[in-house]
């Protein structure tokens, strides 16, 4: 990492934070918490009828995502990533919760935000239309994220277990 960038990043406060806010079971409970709380109805219908709270909200979510990755990819040499099987394990968690407001947002039959209901419709998409789209795009947008970074660990992992595997097998001695 280039040294004026190192330098931005280490602010010994932010540090502090991510040493925290990163450990898995932190970051998974941070992030979880953040999006189910942010399509609870109330905050939704909020975060419509204010753009204030609609940016915060969502500024929030964009620091709890960035932080929900850092047991993933690593931070730095004080915050590093977990282990393989440990980014395996963590990632397909991380894939559960978010079914959760997707599957109300996938399969209700009514508008579920009243706020939407105030709202004209936008290329000529009913209200439970775009629900419905909005659910597909949470589950399965984020879904395919989650599952091709799961794909890329575990080829990323065989790699060098076979690298491993095949120095040790090339360096043995034959003692037959």
């Amino acid at each position: 990492m280039h040294s004026e960038m190192k330098k931005l990043i280490s602010v010994p406060l932010l540090i502090k934070t991510l040493k925290i806010s990163s450990k898995p079971v932190v970051a998974f409970f941070l992030f979880n918490t953040v999006m189910v709380g942010m399509h609870w109805t109330n905050v939704v219908n909020l975060m419509v009828t204010n753009t204030v709270f609609h940016f915060f909200v969502h500024s929030i979510m964009l620091l709890i995502s960035l932080n929900m990755w850092i047991p993933v990819i690593g931070f730095n040499d004080e915050i590093k990533s977990l282990s393989q099987a440990g980014k395996i394990g963590y990632m397909f968690l991380q894939s559960l919760l978010p079914t959760i407001p997707a599957s109300f947002l996938t399969f209700g039959t009514e508008p579920i935000y009243s706020a939407y209901l105030l709202r004209e419709n936008i290329f000529n998409v009913s209200i439970v239309n775009d629900q419905t789209l909005a659910g597909l795009v949470l589950k399965l947008g984020g879904g395919v994220i989650i599952w091709l970074t799961i794909l890329i660990i575990w080829l990323n992992w065989y790699k060098e277990e076979k690298t491993f595997d095949d120095v040790v097998r090339n360096n043995s001695v034959d003692y037959n």
